[in-house]
Parts: C-alpha cells; sequence; structure tokens
C-alpha cells in the first residue's frame, strides 16, 4: 500500500513537471504573429537564421525583426499588445512571456535602429515593471499604454508619415 503511494506521488509529479515544460516551452516559443507586412521584413532568431516574414506568420522571443528602406510591419503579441515598426528599424524582442500570473510576465524589447509605435498588452498592464523598451541610450520603462519612440542617428528629419 505504501509503496503504492510512493510510485503515485512519483508519477504525479513526473507528470506535473512534464505538462509545467511543455506549456512554458509553448508560452515562451510564441511571441506573437505578423498583422500586417509591407516591402522587406525579415526576423533573425538566436542561432542568426533569417527568414522573411508576411502577414500570420509567427515571431518569436529572441527574434530581432528588421525592415528595410520603404517597408512596415504591424505586430500583435500574445498579451494583445500591438507593435508598429517604420521603415529601417531594427527591433529585438529580448524576452517575452506571458504567464499564469503576473510574477511569470516579462516583456523586454531593445530599439537597435529606427521608431516604432506600441501600444501596451496585458503585460504592461498588470505588472508594469515586468514591461521595458531599452535603446542605446537608456532602459525604459512604460507607464502608460500607447507610446512612440524614435532612435535618430541624424536620419530624423523625415516626418513620421513617411516612410522613408
Amino acid at each position: 500500500m505504501i509503496r503504492n503511494r510512493m510510485k503515485l506521488k512519483y508519477l504525479v509529479s513526473l507528470l506535473t513537471s512534464l505538462l509545467l515544460l511543455l506549456s512554458n516551452s509553448s508560452v515562451m516559443a510564441e511571441a506573437g504573429r505578423v498583422v500586417f507586412a509591407y516591402g522587406e521584413v525579415t526576423a533573425e532568431d538566436r542561432n542568426g537564421t533569417i527568414r522573411r516574414l508576411g502577414k500570420r506568420d509567427e515571431i518569436e522571443s529572441g527574434e530581432v525583426i528588421r525592415t528595410s528602406s520603404r517597408s512596415l510591419v504591424q505586430l500583435r503579441m500574445i498579451d494583445k499588445a500591438f507593435i508598429a515598426l517604420r521603415s529601417n528599424t531594427e527591433f529585438k524582442i529580448e524576452e517575452y512571456n506571458l504567464g499564469v500570473d503576473k510574477e511569470a510576465d516579462v516583456g523586454i524589447f531593445s530599439l537597435i535602429r529606427g521608431g516604432f509605435r506600441a501600444v501596451t498588452g496585458i503585460i504592461g498592464k498588470r505588472l508594469r515593471s515586468a514591461y521595458k523598451m531599452r535603446t542605446v541610450n537608456a532602459t525604459i520603462g512604460i507607464r502608460g499604454t500607447d507610446y512612440t519612440a524614435r532612435l535618430c542617428e541624424q536620419d530624423c528629419n523625415q516626418a513620421f508619415g513617411n516612410l522613408q
């Protein structure tokens, strides 16, 4: 009887661990999807593999999203956040995870060059400290829900509405 209980506890523990591992890997895998893509838009994963992005394509945590000149992309993250990247932008999804509870949430991005507009989703709303945007000059925590950022390298004379 005691032996059967020990086997059952071990089996339950093993199954729980396996389910937790599988659920975390699936949450970590997909960070969001492409809603709209115009022009040449690519994603580079942690291994250096580059692929073209189009509508409905999945984007993952760790990827660098790039737009060329005269290109735009709009992303819908798994927490319903919205990110629109301008042309000539390089944007990294450093770490992105929507947890079961807010303590597991993390949304960390880096703007390497270019610009974007974002509306935060669940992560930015339920645990503000979990959402961060990094740039060359600073790491900022966003306290609002809608914001625009642009990293200028002597190329900001164009109006925000232009593609270049």
